[in-house]
């Protein structure tokens, strides 16, 4: 699920990211086009449209730097332990701490059994190198350090800075 919202963002930053630029283009190249081939009234038409689309990707790019600055300030921490059984299935319990609206914070537990073979394989290399039966992964610190990377990759990063 959180892996879902991430890509939510991602995706609308990325169109934000661009809008500028085709934005610009489609004033300088396309609405002077329309105007010469079909009026005044069509090329000043595409202007409000411009416009209209244009307050609409602002409030879009405002309403996702809020839900991420809202996700940081809420969501304390992020962690999960797994653990190796005798019969080399795996404990994995997730513990999230949540600041709410109320001012409190609120411990939200789960313990999932899997199989050895369904764990991420960079926790299995890790339990493996350090010859240990238990690990634990910082998922705010992970999501956070792809929240960037792919930022940096789709050429927003200064957006994802502005949310922080």
């Amino acid at each position: 699920m959180l892996l879902l919202i991430t890509l939510g963002i991602l995706t609308a930053l990325a169109f934000t990211h661009f809008w500028g630029k085709l934005r610009d283009w489609l004033n300088a190249r396309l609405r002077p086009l329309l105007t010469r081939k079909f009026g005044e009234k069509i090329g000043e038409n595409f202007g409000k449209f411009l416009c209209w689309l244009d307050d609409g990707v602002v409030a879009t790019r405002n309403f996702f730097r809020k839900i991420w600055r809202f996700f940081k300030e809420r969501v304390l921490r992020m962690t999960r332990r797994y653990t190796v059984n005798p019969n080399q299935t795996v404990t994995n319990e997730g513990e999230s701490i949540i600041h709410d609206e109320n001012g409190n914070y609120v411990k939200i537990t789960e313990t999932v059994i899997e199989n050895w073979e369904d764990l991420p394989s960079s926790i299995r290399q890790e339990m493996i190198r350090q010859n240990k039966k238990t690990a634990q992964l910082d998922e705010m610190e992970v999501l956070e350090r792809k929240v960037r990377e792919r930022a940096e990759t789709e050429g927003f990063g200064d957006e994802m800075a502005m949310a922080y």
